[in-house]
């Protein structure tokens, strides 16, 4: 899947009601940069669905070593087709009785709920599996 960025601003998303649900997740202010540049298409390497609402997960940047979930607002779908390498998740919060997510993602990563967090935190493993998967969906787009 490949989506191009049509806004990097919260103060862009229209209408205000979803500039409003969207700045309560991100905690910025209208003018502040999501980190995307306008314009420029994105490989989308997994797509996750909660309670509020769709995002896609990118790399800002080429070299980033690991995504991002940033809001579906933000976009415009360039190339609709799912990754051959996704996997369809649902996961309810035992925690949080009212939270839920659904997502398309990777194998590793569907079938291992800290998957992401051992990714963020710079785990070895993780981040080898993110790579080798980053470039084979980027390879499909």
């Amino acid at each position: 899947m490949k989506v191009k960025c049509i806004s990097n601003t919260l103060g862009e998303i229209q209408p205000n009601f979803l500039r409003e649900r969207l700045k309560e997740g991100l905690h910025l202010d209208d003018d502040e940069s999501v980190g995307l540049e306008k314009g420029k298409e994105y490989v989308v390497y997994g797509i996750l669905h909660e309670d509020r609402g769709l995002s896609y997960y990118v790399c800002a940047d080429d070299d980033d070593e690991y995504p991002i979930p940033l809001a579906a607002e933000f976009f415009t779908v360039i190339d609709g087709r799912l990754s051959i390498y996704w996997r369809p998740v649902y996961r309810p919060e035992k925690e949080a009785r009212s939270y839920f997510y659904s997502a398309f993602l990777m194998e590793p990563w569907a079938e291992d709920a800290s998957f992401y967090e051992n990714l963020v935190e710079g785990a070895e493993n993780e981040l080898s599996v993110f790579q080798k998967y980053k470039k084979l969906i980027a390879d499909e787009f």
